[in-house]
């Protein structure tokens, strides 16, 4: 019953009507469980510029190019600039 208050309230924010017996809770540490390398990253007056290099078609590619941009985000403290390239 006490599980029940925290699946009302979510319902509440969310808008939506959420079943008690449906939910379940999820373990809020998200680790990290990659590390990334990027193909280049570049600094030029002040602006950062990221590039990445792709010999074939990657569907997470997408994916990949968020991970890259909040990492460089987080570390750089700047939206970089960014540029997917794939060979002619």
């Amino acid at each position: 019953m006490i599980k029940d208050i925290p699946v009302n309230f979510l319902g509440v924010v969310f808008n939506q009507t959420l079943d008690p017996k449906e939910a379940r809770f999820l373990d809020v540490k998200l680790p990290k469980l990659f590390e990334r390398e990027a193909d280049l990253i570049a600094e030029h007056k002040g602006e950062i510029y990221h590039l990445e290099l792709q010999a074939t078609d990657d569907l997470k590619m997408g994916l990949r190019m968020l991970y890259h941009h909040l990492l460089i985000l987080e570390n750089y403290r700047k939206i970089p600039h960014r540029a997917l390239k794939y060979p002619p």
